[in-house]
C-alpha cells in the first residue's frame, strides 16, 4: 500500500478508481479484480477514505465489473454502453478505419451513415479523454445512487453537493474535470450543460479560494554552457560509447529544437536529416500535444555557429543510425501519424553484447535519466539534479534564445507554440542577474 499523500500533491485530473485486491460489493461478496495501473492514495494525511488511482481501460479486453469504495461510495466499473448516457465515451470505431485513414465507401443507407456519424462524434475526443471522463461519470453515478437521485439528467442541487463531496480530496482543477465529464455526457445527448449555472461556478470559485495548493519548485533550464559541457564528456560511468553518443545527441536536439520529452523519443530516423542547402538539420515533429490533427511542423537547426562538441554529437549519432534511412520505402509520407517501420526510431533501445542498437524506441523516462546522469559530472549543476528533467531542454533552448535577443515570433516558430502567452509564461526564464539589473536601471539617469 502506498504512503499517504496530501491532496495538494495529487496529480491534476486523476480519477477515483480502485486499489488492486479484493473489496466488498453491495451484496457483501468480495470481488477480486486487477487493473493495469493502480495507486492507492489518501485524501488527507490522517484519513484513507477516498481512493485514487488510474485505469487505462485495456483495449481489446472487456472491463470487468469492479467494485471499489471512494469516500463511502461504491463504484462499479463497467464498459460504456452502446446507447444511452456516456455512449460516446467508450468503444471503438465500427466503420472508420483510423489506422489506415481510408475513406468509407459512398453510401446513402441511413444505418451506415448513422454508424459513421457515431464514429466521428466519438473520435472528436482523444481516447485518454474518453476513458478519464468515463471514470468520473461512474463516480457521479455512484454519488447519485447513494442519495437516491437520477444521474441523468443531472439535478443542479445534487451537482452542488457533488462539488462539496469532492472538496474533501481533490483540487479545484480536478473538480472541474469531474464536472466536465458530466457536461460531456449531457452535451452528447443534446441536453443543456448543467454545470454552467451560477451556483456551480460559485462553488468552484469558493473551492479555489478555500484550497491552498503549495507551489512546487520549478524545473531549472539547461544553459548553453551546460549543454556544451555535457556534449564534451568522454565517459559516463560504465556507459558504452554508443550510449553516451545517443544521450548527447538526444540532449543536443532537445535543446536546439525546443523538443518536449515525447517529441524526443518519437522521432524516427527519417524525421531528422540534412537540409538541401547543407546549413541546417531539418527536424520534423510529426505529432505534438498541440497538434492533434497530425499536421506536423519542421524546425531547422542550423549548423553554423554550433560548438564543435555539439555538432559532433549530432553528426556522430546520425552516422550510427543513418544506414536505416530508406527514402524509397519510408512509410512516413503515406502514414505520418505512425512510427516508420522501415527507418526505425532515431533513439532506439540499446542492448545485446557487444552493445548494439535495437529496432525498438527507448522509453520516455530515458531522456530525464540520461540527462541527469550526464549533469552529475558537471560541477556547476551537480547539486541540483532533481530540478532537471526533459522539460529543462525545452525551457533552456527558449530561454537562451530570449537572452540572446532572438525575436519572439522566431522562438514561437522554432518551439511550435500556437501562441506566445505560454512561451512567455512557462518557457522564458529570467535569471536573477537580469531581475537585479532591472532595479539598477531605474536609477541609471540620476
Amino acid at each position: 500500500m502506498c504512503p499517504s499523500e496530501p491532496p495538494a500533491n495529487r496529480r491534476r485530473g486523476s480519477p477515483p478508481t480502485h486499489p488492486v485486491g479484493a473489496v466488498t460489493g453491495g451484496n457483501g461478496v468480495a470481488s477480486a479484480f486487477c487493473v493495469v495501473e493502480s495507486r492507492l492514495r489518501a485524501t488527507q494525511p490522517r484519513s484513507r477514505t477516498v481512493q485514487s488511482a488510474r485505469d487505462h481501460f485495456p483495449s481489446g479486453r472487456p472491463v470487468k465489473s469492479i467494485a471499489a469504495t471512494a469516500g463511502g461510495l461504491q463504484i462499479f466499473h463497467r464498459e460504456p454502453p452502446a446507447a444511452g448516457p456516456g455512449f460516446l465515451l467508450g468503444g471503438s470505431a465500427s466503420v472508420l478505419d483510423f489506422s489506415s485513414r481510408q475513406r468509407p465507401a459512398w453510401s446513402t443507407d441511413e444505418r451506415q451513415l448513422d454508424l459513421i456519424r457515431s464514429d466521428l462524434r466519438r473520435s472528436a475526443r482523444a481516447p485518454s479523454t474518453r476513458s478519464l471522463y468515463w471514470v468520473w461519470w461512474l463516480t457521479w453515478e455512484a454519488f447519485c445512487f447513494t442519495h437516491g437521485k437520477a444521474a441523468f439528467p443531472a439535478d443542479p442541487v445534487t451537482l452542488e453537493r457533488y462539488v462539496a463531496f469532492l472538496l474533501a480530496g481533490y483540487t479545484a482543477g480536478t473538480i472541474e474535470i469531474a464536472l466536465a465529464a458530466v457536461a460531456a455526457v449531457h452535451g452528447d445527448a443534446h441536453l443543456p450543460n448543467p454545470t454552467r449555472t451560477a451556483a456551480i461556478r460559485q462553488c468552484i470559485e469558493g473551492a479555489r479560494r478555500f484550497l491552498v495548493v503549495l507551489p512546487s519548485a520549478p524545473k531549472l533550464a539547461v544553459t548553453p554552457e551546460v549543454l556544451v559541457a555535457t556534449c564534451s564528456l568522454s565517459a559516463v560511468g560504465s556507459w558504452s560509447a554508443v550510449r553516451l553518443l545517443r544521450a548527447q545527441c538526444m540532449v543536443a536536439l532537445g535543446f536546439l529544437a525546443y523538443l518536449r520529452r515525447r517529441e524526443v523519443v518519437e522521432l524516427d530516423v527519417c524525421d531528422v536529416g540534412d537540409a538541401d542547402d547543407g546549413v541546417a538539420f531539418d527536424v520534423i515533429v510529426r505529432q505534438a500535444k498541440n497538434d492533434q490533427y497530425v499536421e506536423g511542423r519542421m524546425t531547422p537547426v542550423g549548423r553554423v555557429g554550433l560548438p564543435p562538441a555539439v555538432l559532433a554529437a549530432i553528426e556522430g549519432w546520425l552516422a550510427v543510425v543513418g544506414h536505416r534511412r530508406n527514402v524509397n520505402r519510408c512509410t512516413k509520407g503515406a502514414r505520418p501519424w505512425e512510427r516508420c517501420v522501415v527507418c526505425g526510431p532515431l533513439f532506439p533501445r540499446l542492448g545485446g553484447f557487444p552493445v548494439g542498437v535495437s529496432c525498438s524506441p527507448c522509453a520516455k523516462g530515458v531522456v530525464t535519466a540520461e540527462l541527469r546522469a550526464m549533469l552529475a559530472l558537471v560541477p556547476s549543476v551537480a547539486g541540483e539534479l532533481s530540478r532537471y528533467s526533459a522539460i529543462s531542454l525545452r525551457k533552456g533552448g527558449s530561454s537562451a534564445a530570449a537572452a540572446a535577443g532572438i525575436a519572439d515570433h522566431v522562438r514561437q516558430r522554432v518551439g511550435r507554440w500556437r501562441g506566445a502567452a505560454a512561451m512567455q509564461r512557462s518557457y522564458t526564464l529570467v535569471s536573477r542577474e537580469e531581475l537585479a539589473g532591472a532595479t539598477a536601471a531605474l536609477f541609471a539617469r540620476l
